[in-house]
């Protein structure tokens, strides 16, 4: 008897991200084995609907800048996940849909922050390139937010010339010296790595 087709609730699109993760090599999915971690779902509802969202990613991705995700950032953590109130007062142009995904993404890159700076604070495996470019555009990334900040604090008319929104953004940063401390971890650990691969280039120099 075939499964029903229903809607997809959010944890079953969280679900299906963290699945097809599992799975994929070398660009190919298996989509028996998808399907078997997904109830109700055949193959081809899994593979249509990762499609799907995938093709939503990139017009969510092709939409958004800088400022935009920051905007999101300080919004949602003002008003919470309320899709359908922020796309209404603040992103006109984006459906709630996108708002949502766009969401989800950056918990997903700060999730994997948080896993490749703390594999590469461990020193127990070797650090790819993919993940040392990403560590190096963090690093970029937070050098420049502090030093936007900086900036702020430093206003020679003693005047805060910054949008509402981007005050909430730099308020919940500077909480704890957050950013700053951030910056100098990342620079000790490229650092770290920078010397860990001229030693290696080294010991196979003098072989």
């Amino acid at each position: 008897m075939p499964r029903q087709q229903h809607s997809w609730s959010l944890q079953e699109k969280q679900r299906l991200y963290f699945v097809v993760k599992k799975y994929k090599q070398n660009d190919r999915i298996n989509w028996n084995l998808v399907a078997e971690q997904m109830p109700d779902r055949t193959p081809t509802q899994c593979r249509l609907q990762y499609r799907n969202n995938n093709q939503n990613k990139q017009k969510v991705n092709n939409q958004w800048n800088t400022y935009m995700t920051r905007q999101l950032m300080c919004l949602t953590h003002v008003y919470g996940k309320k899709w359908n109130f922020l796309q209404k007062n603040y992103f006109p142009n984006i459906t709630s849909e996108q708002l949502r995904l766009k969401s989800f993404q950056q918990e997903q890159k700060h999730k994997q922050y948080s896993e490749i700076t703390l594999k590469a604070e461990n020193g127990q495996t070797q650090m790819c390139d993919k993940e040392i470019q990403f560590l190096k555009t963090a690093y970029q990334e937070i050098k420049a937010i502090r030093i936007r900040f900086e900036q702020v604090k430093v206003n020679e008319l003693g005047i805060v010339q910054l949008e509402p929104l981007y005050l909430v953004f730099f308020n919940i940063l500077s909480k704890n010296n957050f950013i700053a401390e951030e910056e100098k971890r990342l620079q000790r650990i490229l650092q770290k790595l920078d010397n860990k691969s001229s030693v290696s280039a080294s010991s196979i120099s003098f072989q």
